[in-house]
């Protein structure tokens, strides 16, 4: 019998996550009430269907409060062939500096037939990949931009 997946809405999860972590939060925020405005107001998704997304996206805003690199987090997180370089982020949090992102123009075809433009990229200290923000632009239909991790030589 399959589990049937519950929705887990946002605003109920950041009253959860405020109720844990008063403190630190209203250091950031000030109060609980801006918190939540800017859960509301920030995070686009409505509804979790795991804790940890929502957990993720909650401390991605916080630190982007603090000045972090709210990209970077992003880009890490949802880069769609993550698994095939860095199924444990931890270990690439060293890798990555913040706010070190570089423009590029290059571009290139890939297996498909598809052109491929760089927008931006991140380097990884000691790898031969780097996390590129790319559009791609299929022979039919409209372009995707998306974060992946790609061969340093295309950049």
């Amino acid at each position: 019998m399959k589990r049937k997946k519950t929705k887990i809405d946002k605003m109920v999860y950041a009253d959860t996550y405020y109720q844990k972590h008063k403190a630190d939060i209203d250091k950031v925020f000030g109060s609980e009430a801006i918190f939540k405005t800017y859960v509301k107001n920030s995070i686009q998704q409505d509804y979790y269907y795991t804790k940890k997304n929502a957990r993720l996206d909650i401390q991605d805003l916080i630190k982007a409060k603090k000045g972090g690199d709210w990209e970077l987090a992003y880009a890490k997180r949802n880069a769609t062939n993550k698994e095939l370089y860095f199924p444990d982020a931890r270990k690439l949090n060293k890798k990555i500096e913040e706010f070190s992102a570089k423009p590029s123009k290059s571009s290139f075809t890939d297996i498909f037939g598809n052109d491929i433009d760089i927008l931006q990229y991140y380097e990884i200290k000691g790898e031969d990949v780097v996390l590129a923000n790319i559009m791609v632009n299929p022979k039919s239909g409209s372009p995707i931009e998306q974060w992946e991790y790609i061969d340093k030589q295309y950049v």
